[in-house]
């Protein structure tokens, strides 16, 4: 009996020892990945820094006036160029003859005919036809509504 439990122990023993070998080498693997995440972050952070430090540059307003006078010719506000609303002119009158209003009564236009299918494309794909925009009379009677 004393043979038994030792050779039970003695595997205990071993599979204890090889577990935690195991285990000492996963850790260790965890810890280079660890460290590595953190290179990569410290080396992100220096990169953030340095396009903050650029976007400042490129958006100094000393340095968008100079260019944009070089470039597109502009010129900051001259006090005559700014208006009050009072000082624009005012719309021209309507004209005097008022455009007929469609009558209730009368017939409705023919329907425009229905467009033709368009010839394939090189490649099989077939391109499509816009039809022609309805009549000013039709689009005038389809926006207007009689309330009871």
């Amino acid at each position: 009996m004393i043979r038994a439990a030792a050779v039970v122990w003695s595997v205990l023993a071993i599979a204890v020892g090889v577990g935690l070998f195991m285990l000492k080498y996963e850790v260790q693997g965890l810890e280079d990945e660890l460290s590595r995440l953190n290179r990569e972050i410290r080396a992100d952070r220096a990169a953030v820094h340095v396009l903050e430090a650029e976007w400042s540059y490129l958006n100094d307003p000393a340095r968008l006036r100079e260019l944009a006078t070089r470039h597109l010719g502009l010129a900051p506000l001259a006090p005559d160029q700014v208006s009050t609303v009072a000082q624009l002119p005012l719309r021209p009158p309507p004209s005097e003859a008022p455009a007929p209003a469609p009558k209730q009564d009368a017939p409705k236009a023919k329907a425009p005919p229905l467009p033709t299918p368009a010839p394939a494309a090189p490649g099989g794909r077939v391109m499509a036809a816009m039809p022609p925009p309805p009549p000013q009379a039709e689009l005038a009677s389809a926006t207007t509504r009689t309330v009871p």
